[in-house]
């Protein structure tokens, strides 16, 4: 009895079938789940959410349920029985508060207006970090701006936190389509974001797998499709493949899932 295993999923019902493959129960025994940490789904970001599972007496369990029930019902009668006048002064009394939000408060929930319109209200800088920042408490993840570079007109974001993880994503996906809502909201400037310096990781393995593909093209004869990438990761993969004198690279599909493909030239 009492023992607790510790899971991360996308959902409860996920949780409950890998409780039914891990836990090996007794006849007089069954399972709760706890929620600890509920999952996140927020444009393309899908965080898995954390759960306890609790092994217990199914006659104990079912006693709580039965007394959950009746303060339920309990609760639900009193409510039935309210008079109206008392009702309705609670609901006056509430009214205000919910109406009458502070400025400041309401401010802060407004969305940051696009680019154009905040041309006279500070530099790309400042900009840049009030989207950005607005996507950060949207998503709430555990995660802030560290600092933004300016090179040649280039807007490098360099993120850090306890949940950059799920911002990079596998093989740097998330961290792309980020840059890429930014870039759309941002027009006329070129944005970056980066994190600890995965971009330029990201580069070597890319300059890598394109000399990988590029000697297998070479060995076989046959053209390669490569996986969707961002203009950045083509135009690498692109400056890579011309080294190989009998190689170039085509295009293909549209944004964001605009790919190259690698063949032999004719």
């Amino acid at each position: 009895m009492d023992e607790v295993i510790k899971l991360r999923a996308k959902s409860e019902k996920e949780v409950e079938q890998m409780a039914k493959n891990i836990l090996h129960l007794k006849e007089n025994e069954t399972f709760e789940i706890m929620v600890q940490k509920k999952p996140k789904k927020f444009l393309f970001l899908n965080i898995e959410g954390e759960y306890e599972i609790r092994v217990v007496d199914k006659k104990k369990k079912q006693e709580i349920n039965e007394i959950k029930k009746a303060e339920k019902k309990e609760s639900v009668k009193e409510k039935v029985q309210e008079k109206p006048r008392e009702k309705e002064k609670r609901t006056q009394e509430r009214v205000p508060k919910e109406i009458k939000k502070p400025r400041e408060s309401r401010e802060k929930t407004e969305k940051p207006e696009s680019f154009e319109r905040k041309e006279n209200e500070g530099s790309i800088e400042n900009q840049l970090r009030a989207v950005i920042k607005e996507f950060i408490a949207v998503s709430k993840l555990n995660v802030n701006i560290k600092n933004i570079q300016n090179r040649n007109g280039r807007y490098i974001v360099n993120l850090e936190g306890k949940d950059i993880r799920y911002l990079i994503g596998e093989k740097g996906t998330t961290l792309n389509s980020l840059e890429y809502l930014i870039g759309t909201m941002a027009k006329n400037v070129k944005v970056v974001i980066d994190s600890n310096g995965y971009k330029n990781k990201r580069e070597e393995s890319l300059r890598a797998l394109a000399r990988k593909k590029g000697e297998k093209v070479l060995e076989t004869g046959n053209s390669i499709k490569l996986n969707p990438m961002s203009a950045r990761e083509r135009k690498i993969i692109h400056e890579e493949i011309s080294f190989m004198k009998e190689l170039e690279t085509q295009s293909v599909g549209e944004e964001p899932k605009r790919c190259l493909v690698i063949k032999k030239k004719r």
